[in-house]
């Protein structure tokens, strides 16, 4: 079965490793993410000093339906002109479909005197 997701945003903390001010660049590496899906980086270009950090948002733009279960993959990844300092994955978890009986149930557990 397939199942349509909803926007995902969340954030990642970014630092500055060197002994001096720079300029840090991140990009986006698609794994296993479907073709019409997108993400956006903000920002995406960030002049931090020596043992700055400063909050990232990464906004995944959901397309098409995915087969449940799935896990769609994006990395994204910091660089200082050509070193790469570091970077993350970001795994979006598509859930199992589970039926529902339409009764409410409170299950309590059972005390013995």
């Amino acid at each position: 079965m397939m199942a349509q997701l909803f926007n995902t945003v969340t954030t990642i903390e970014l630092a500055n490793p060197l002994a001096t001010a720079a300029s840090i660049n991140l990009t986006v590496r698609r794994i296993d993410l479907p073709a019409d899906w997108t993400v956006d980086v903000s920002p995406a270009q960030t002049t931090l000093n020596p043992g700055q950090q400063t909050t990232v948002m990464v906004t995944i733009n959901a397309g098409s339906p995915v087969e449940e279960g799935s896990r769609p993959m994006v990395a994204v990844k910091g660089n200082i002109g050509s070193q790469l300092i570091g970077g993350v994955t970001l795994d979006i978890l598509v859930p199992d479909y589970r039926p529902f009986d339409g009764l409410l149930r409170v299950f309590l557990p059972d005390v013995v005197k």
